[in-house]
């Protein structure tokens, strides 16, 4: 057991109990599952085996690391390169045929092949008349948070959050490689040669362009959709904002086009909003003057935000609000607001006119903070400034407030212009 092998009797029985099991052996007759490299497909290949097994089933399988076959049929377990052995299991409607990486024929068994985003591999299979596709989300912290306890306990909480940050939901690099300078050289030589216009043409693409790195560009998909569908995201807060402050080095008209040009909902709003976010993120740390105004009233004043050290943290808890530098939570999304400054306010960035807040967060920063007076920010771009209304309050799950407290009522709301 190591930190490159860890110890597989753990892992299965970790999630031995889960339901997973069941709806493996529902999978559609043919189908192959795509996914961020690094993300625990060949995994996932492994456990399909060990289900399957469990329920005796004759298994045939093959990897690419090897390109033999590992043939599972009752008490007999055998490996052979010859295909002529196998083909008798392989025209066998009851057989499932379980691929790593691998090009497959078209065979009567049923055949799972997992891999990454590389239709070079899998262009063939896509064309057999029964193929069908799923999509394989990276982890959720709490996933990560589990497989760190199962294997890995020797990552701490701080160090993992700043992986988490920096990498996004790909264990292998949060996990299995989290000692390897060579992977976070690598990531910043994704980010250095990252162009926006290639970026840009990833979205809506079941692979990014060849020269787009999946080290920065990740394939987001949800059960919402069955794993059907899915968009391209960039890998991480981190990674969108330094990819931000490459942009507005070297790209900036290309940048400030695309943040100005391309609002409402398209196939880029994704993209565009990361993009927005992780620019904000670098002109409310470094400071200056910012235009606000109240957000049910017309006058325009200005801020002075001084330059500030960036702090990530996971949970609420974990902000020190003694500490006045600029606090940025390591997941997208977070529950009422993107950042804070604890004696400046919360900032919510939204490229949106519509962008409630929900009150859970609010209430657990108030009983953080106790009796001290603060300011929710919408910081939006200049382009839609002057028509951002007020906003509502929502509920833990996205459902419009009937009840607000008082003091929330109360709550100054402001919104900011990001000039770009």
């Amino acid at each position: 057991q190591s930190a490159t092998f860890p110890d597989l009797a753990k892992f299965w029985y970790s999630i031995a109990k889960s339901s997973i099991s069941k709806q493996i052996l529902c999978l559609p007759q043919d189908i192959y599952f795509l996914g961020t490299p690094g993300i625990g497909k060949s995994y996932f290949i492994l456990y399909l085996l060990y289900v399957l097994r469990l329920k005796n089933a004759t298994v045939v399988m093959r990897r690419n690391i090897d390109q033999e076959f590992l043939v599972f049929d009752g008490n007999n377990a055998y490996t052979t390169i010859s295909y002529e052995k196998v083909s008798s299991f392989l025209v066998n409607p009851n057989t499932w045929y379980l691929l790593d990486t691998v090009s497959p024929s078209e065979v009567r068994a049923i055949t799972i092949l997992v891999c990454s985003p590389n239709p070079k591999i899998y262009k063939e299979f896509r064309k057999m008349s029964n193929s069908t596709i799923r999509y394989m989300p990276p982890w959720s912290w709490e996933e990560i948070v589990k497989c760190r306890d199962a294997l890995y306990p020797g990552i701490n909480d701080d160090k993992l959050t700043i992986l988490y940050d920096r990498w996004g939901g790909i264990p292998r690099y949060i996990l299995e490689k989290c000692d390897d300078p060579s992977q976070d050289a690598l990531l910043e030589k994704a980010i250095a040669s990252a162009n926006l216009e290639k970026c840009l043409q990833s979205v809506g693409e079941r692979e990014s362009p060849e020269d787009i790195s999946h080290r920065i560009l990740h394939i987001i998909t949800s059960d919402s959709t069955g794993y059907t569908l899915t968009t391209m995201k960039y890998a991480s807060p981190y990674v969108a904002q330094e990819i931000a402050t490459r942009f507005t080095l070297q790209q900036h008209e290309s940048l400030r086009h695309f943040l100005l040009a391309s609002e409402g909902y398209g196939t880029t709003s994704s993209l565009r909003g990361q993009l927005f976010e992780g620019y904000v993120h670098n002109m409310l740390k470094n400071g200056g003057n910012f235009d606000i105004r109240k957000i049910d009233e017309d006058t325009v004043s200005s801020i002075f935000l001084a330059s500030r050290t960036q702090r990530p943290y996971r949970t609420l808890s974990k902000v020190d609000p003694q500490i006045d530098d600029y606090w940025r939570p390591i997941a997208g999304n977070f529950p009422t607001f993107d950042s804070l400054i604890p004696t400046v306010g919360l900032f919510q960035i939204t490229i949106s006119l519509h962008h409630g807040a929900k009150m859970a967060a609010l209430e657990e920063w108030k009983k953080i903070v106790g009796h001290r007076n603060f300011v929710l920010y919408f910081v939006v771009p200049e382009s839609i400034f002057e028509k951002f209304s007020k906003q509502s309050y929502y509920t833990v799950d996205g459902k419009t407030a009937r009840h607000v407290s008082q003091w929330m009522r109360e709550l100054p709301q402001y919104v900011m212009k990001i000039k770009i």
